[in-house]
């Protein structure tokens, strides 16, 4: 019976042991994760994000602005890339990864954004690091809820100063045209060359060609980029809907140049339309050269 007492003993004193550095690492590890996730968010920040709904927290916000920082530190155009929405703006990714890191962002830019985040945001506008160079806020997706706005230093000169360029002469916005209600429809390039407007613009070194036929209206576009004839003829078999014709399941035609191509519209009043497609220049069957918009899906 001796041994007996004596053997459950040393397993008593082994589980207790062994217990006892269960609840220590445990203790260790929460500790750690919550030095980790230490932020330097108030009460008086909560009590703001009360006053929002709590749409956002504190520490989250903080947080997402130091992972921002860290794709900065780290020059990650993807990641960058990755927090801005797709819907609307897909020519902001487009420029984003039209230069290198560093083309885009001079080292003093780096330094204000690489300033402390804060937990709270400016009202209405969401949160910025830098004094306004990267501005980011929670919105309702759910998978990727957190998006950013870029304010680069100094817009590099566009890679298109004269717009779309045919036979030496810049095209008119009139061949690009965006509206309320048509959106955007083919133009023959006949047509397009006898465009005329009372003022005509082309601004240099930004790219952004401008008309108005009167004092409060303006229609503009600029390039994003060009896009292959391959992929410009893979974009012409999707199903288009063109106002004031058939739909056209095919283009019958070869396509002889294209771009993809901001435009924008406004006739004076508060809000202006805009579209950012691919335009591309076919030769049809008919032998008569048109300018189509096509889908633009970013990739």
């Amino acid at each position: 019976m001796i041994w007996i007492r004596s053997l459950m003993s040393t397993i008593n004193k082994s589980l207790i042991s062994n217990l006892f550095l269960f609840v220590f690492l445990s203790l260790s590890s929460y500790h750690a994760n919550a030095v980790e996730l230490q932020t330097p968010c108030t009460i008086e920040d909560k009590e703001y994000a009360d006053f929002w709904e709590n749409y956002y927290s504190p520490d989250e916000a903080y947080l997402m602005g130091k992972e921002i920082q860290k794709l900065i530190a780290d020059k990650d155009l993807k990641g960058l890339a990755s927090l801005m929405p797709e819907y609307g703006y897909p020519h902001r990714v487009e420029y984003l990864f039209s230069r290198s890191f560093d083309e885009h962002f001079p080292q003093d830019w780096i330094d204000e954004v690489m300033e402390e985040p804060e937990c709270r945001p400016i009202g209405w506008r969401g949160f910025m690091l830098g004094n306004g160079r990267i501005w980011y806020d929670k919105g309702s997706d759910t998978e990727n809820p957190w998006y950013i706005s870029i304010n680069y230093f100094n817009r590099l000169p566009s890679l298109f100063p004269k717009g779309w360029v045919y036979n030496g002469k810049t095209l008119h916005p009139l061949c690009f045209e965006t509206g309320f209600k048509d959106d955007a429809y083919p133009i023959t390039l006949e047509k397009c060359l006898k465009a005329e407007t009372k003022e005509f613009h082309i601004y240099e070194p930004d790219g952004l060609i401008s008309a108005s036929d009167f004092e409060w209206e303006r229609m503009n576009y600029s390039i994003i980029k060009e896009v292959s004839l391959d992929e410009c003829n893979r974009l012409s078999k999707n199903t288009i809907e063109f106002y004031g014709r058939d739909n056209i399941e095919e283009i019958n035609g070869e396509c002889l140049k294209s771009y993809l191509i901001s435009a924008t519209y406004n006739g004076g009043g508060t809000w202006t339309a805009s579209s950012v497609r691919v335009w591309g220049l076919f030769e049809l069957e008919n032998k008569i050269k048109e300018f189509i918009p096509l889908t633009y899906s970013p990739e």
